[in-house]
């Protein structure tokens, strides 16, 4: 039996799944990183900034939170943000007075004081969606400096730094408190894709694990209820509080936290909306308000290159592609699409676990089998005209979940060699697009053919 203080824990856990509720509400507010492209020219370098001003003068600690909503002060940016942009630019200068006492830039281990010399804020922007300046700042250093290493401003949130007019320039992502490796001036500092790849897994964590909470209590709430479903067939496995995973927590009382309660927050977030003559949601209800979104997504007709459709998506057959063109002096390619060998093996795993589910009693298969069907079920009947790869985002997690369940059978009869062959095979696929996928430097222009195994990958 466990603590009633540990109950209370859990309790609180759960309850901060309601914090998704409320992000579909929050994008305006999303704290995004700033992109920072540094270059130098006749003993001059120039810092050009795409940067939200008014989140880095509110004060708000941009690296503890994801949306300026959930910040103590979050006013503070809600007023400088509702400020005409000149008045914004002129308090320019007082941030810039506080990045050169860090200094934000040393030279040969000398630090750089750097001045504005141009920024421009669009002045006709939704005060409710966040306004991106362009700064450009400038510094002078001695003639024959090697290096020069950018340091970030604590609490600034992310930065994303590229170097620009050189050969194998660098490119990274800085947390706030963090400073660059030496970015040589003459270039050469260019990361290789492994060590692209490996320097970015540490920054998905730590994305992940303290600004996805709500994600991964989801989940975790999916894991308590197949738990609990396969702990029994009685009806009183319902209120039962002694059942397994969690101890002390029936499934009605989960479902309170993790259900009605969400639920009723992310109703209470629409509240404002509904006030004024001039709301967006004026004279609706709730579901009012929803089948009215519902009609603004089915009104979007117009077609896309890249559009595709369930079916496509179950067989892997239409690619989307969001960068081909020559950029920081090379051949880039960044594509989206699923790993060819898992994505088709999932089907097996699905067609596995219905049979598990309809011929051996296997609850687990049954829950993901139908929670892939639910997911991608969605879509087949969604009025929505335009649909994209990415759609199916959710639908192959169950997929893969699929997968996983058929191969750890495989593995306990004694096919461990399947298990491990799938495993390799995934990973060996995924390092063999991993140029396509991430933006690597490529070897010319027909270089996308050598992934092109489907036409509709074009």
């Amino acid at each position: 039996m466990i603590t009633t203080f540990y109950k209370l824990i859990l309790k609180l856990a759960y309850a901060l799944v309601l914090s998704s509720g409320m992000a579909g509400l929050a994008q305006a507010h999303e704290v995004v990183p700033t992109i920072a492209d540094v270059q130098s020219s006749d003993a001059q370098v120039t810092l050009d900034l795409r940067v939200n001003l008014e989140a880095l003068m509110s004060g708000i600690d941009l690296d503890a939170v994801a949306d300026t909503n959930d910040a103590e002060n979050a006013s503070d940016y809600d007023s400088l943000r509702a400020l005409p942009a000149d008045e914004v630019a002129a308090r320019a200068p007082e941030l810039l007075a506080q990045w050169n006492a860090l200094p934000p830039l040393r030279a040969d281990g000398e630090p750089v004081a750097l001045e504005a010399v141009a920024l421009t804020l669009p002045e006709d922007v939704n005060p409710e969606l966040p306004r991106i300046a362009e700064w450009s700042l400038q510094g002078t250093v001695p003639q024959d400096t090697r290096g020069l290493v950018v340091s970030w401003p604590d609490g600034s949130g992310a930065l994303v730094l590229r170097q620009q007019g050189v050969e194998n320039p660098y490119t990274g992502y800085l947390d706030g408190g963090a400073e660059s490796p030496e970015i040589l001036l003459a270039g050469g500092g260019q990361q290789s894709a492994w060590e692209a790849f490996a320097s970015y897994i540490p920054v998905g964590f730590d994305h992940i694990l303290p600004k996805g909470l709500d994600h991964i209590l989801f989940v975790l709430g999916l894991f308590f209820l197949a738990m609990r479903i396969h702990a029994g067939t009685s009806r009183e496995r319902f209120a039962d509080g002694d059942a397994s995973p969690v101890r002390g927590v029936s499934l009605v009382e989960a479902a309170l936290w993790l259900g009605v309660l969400p639920l009723a927050v992310y109703s209470a977030t629409f509240w404002p909306a509904f006030q004024g003559e001039n709301g967006p949601f004026a004279g609706m209800d709730l579901l009012g308000a929803h089948l009215h979104m519902l009609e603004l997504q089915e009104s979007v007709k117009e077609a896309h290159p890249y559009q595709s459709t369930w079916g496509q998506w179950v067989l892997n057959t239409r690619a989307i592609w969001y960068l081909y063109e020559v950029t920081d002096g090379a051949q880039r390619g960044v594509m989206l699409i699923g790993n060819p060998l898992t994505m088709v093996l999932g089907l097996i795993g699905a067609a596995w676990c219905a049979f598990a589910a309809l011929f051996r009693g296997r609850a687990d298969a049954g829950f993901a089998v139908t929670l892939y069907a639910a997911s991608i079920g969605f879509w087949i009947v969604a009025a929505k005209p335009i649909q994209f790869y990415y759609h199916y985002f959710l639908p192959s997690c169950f997929l893969l979940a699929c997968l996983a369940l058929m191969l750890a059978r495989l593995r306990a009869t004694g096919f461990g060699w399947a298990y491990w062959a799938v495993l390799a095979g995934s990973v060996g696929v995924f390092v063999y697009f991993y140029p396509i996928l991430s933006a690597a430097e490529l070897w010319g222009e027909q270089a996308f053919n050598q992934w092109m195994w489907l036409a509709g990958w074009r």
